[in-house]
């Protein structure tokens, strides 16, 4: 179920096209994640992590009038 996902607009809402969609999700904040300057391969590994459980993308596919499908 993809209701929750708002299109990008990378290749527009035009009939019979394709559009990169993204999740909305109104807690992606990096700056959540604590920088830990002793350890920095710790720190991108935490990015990693909160990138890959809060974002999530896919293309979705648009019919002849413009609606996603």
């Amino acid at each position: 179920n993809n209701n929750n996902f708002s299109s990008l607009k990378i290749t527009g809402e035009n009939p019979g096209s394709f559009g990169l969609v993204r999740s909305q999700n109104e807690n992606l904040n990096i700056a959540s994640v604590t920088k830990n300057d002793s350890d920095n391969l710790k720190y991108l590994n935490a990015v990693e992590k909160y990138l890959d459980g809060q974002q999530n993308f896919a293309i979705r596919r648009y019919d002849n009038n413009g609606r996603a499908l």
